[in-house]
This record gives C-alpha cells, structure tokens and sequence, in this order.
C-alpha cells in the first residue's frame, strides 16, 4: 500500500511521469516546469502551485490541498477553426484519462485529484503562436498533525 504523500514535487513528477507513459496521448514531451520553448508538439508541462493546509475533523488531521498546473501545447497556429477542434478533442482525452485510476489517486499517493478548470487559448512561446490549454488540476491528501 503506498503512503499518502504531503508532497507537491512527489505529486507533480507523478502527474508528469503517468502522463507521458500513456502513449496512447501521444504527447512527444511532458516538462516538469513551465519552458520558454516549444519543440515538438503537442508536448506539455507540469507545474505544482501553492500547497494548502488546513484542519479537518476532531483528530489531529489535516487536509493537504495540491494544485497543479499542466500546460498543453498542441501545435503552432497555421488554420484557426479546424486546429481549435483537433486541440479541444485532444485535451478532452487528457481529461478523460487523468480522471481514471491509477491517476485519479495518482497510484495511491492522493485520497484524489480531479481537473476543476480547463482553458482554452494561445500561447506564445520563442516567437511562436501555439494552440495551447491550461488544464487545473487539484489533488486532496491528507496527514497527521
């Protein structure tokens, strides 16, 4: 059984790690850290945000809050209307597999994690207009005070 975690680092090399090994994406690249470049597309990032903690319950327990940031860049924008739909259908793909286990628990290290956010838009990164959709991701864990 694994431990939970307390961990954004743990949690966002995680999210990082079970997203590229789902090839069935076809992401070429998943960055831990935002980058100022992008090669081959579509790629993505993860990035963990500001863990939160707060008190739960009578015991000595605390809800640990891990937000989690994960760019997708689908690919430079050439024909507006038809690359809008392909990278909108492909995030929902995203969507659908980080909401299945093992990563809605992320194999055990959440109690769970589920995307409250999703937005679509552009992104310019070196110079290059590129589709691209900031999908919020936030998991719960928890730990003794």
């Amino acid at each position: 059984m694994t431990t939970l975690t307390q961990s954004a680092y743990l949690v966002g090399q995680t999210l990082k790690e079970m997203l590229l090994a789902d090839v069935s994406l076809g992401l070429h690249r998943v960055f831990y850290g935002d980058i100022s470049k992008v090669g081959a597309t579509p790629c993505a990032t993860v990035e963990p945000g500001t863990k939160e903690r707060t008190h739960r319950g009578t015991g000595l327990w605390m809800e640990i809050i891990i937000p989690v940031s994960i760019m997708v860049y689908y690919a430079r924008i050439e024909g507006e209307e038809q690359l809008i739909s392909e990278s909108d259908a492909f995030v929902e793909r995203i969507e659908s597999t980080i909401h299945t286990e093992p990563m809605k628990t992320l194999g055990g290290l959440i109690v769970h994690g589920w995307i409250h956010r999703v937005e679509p838009g552009t992104a310019i990164r070196a110079g290059a207009r590129l589709r691209a959709h900031r999908i919020s991701w936030r998991g719960i864990s928890r730990a003794h005070i």
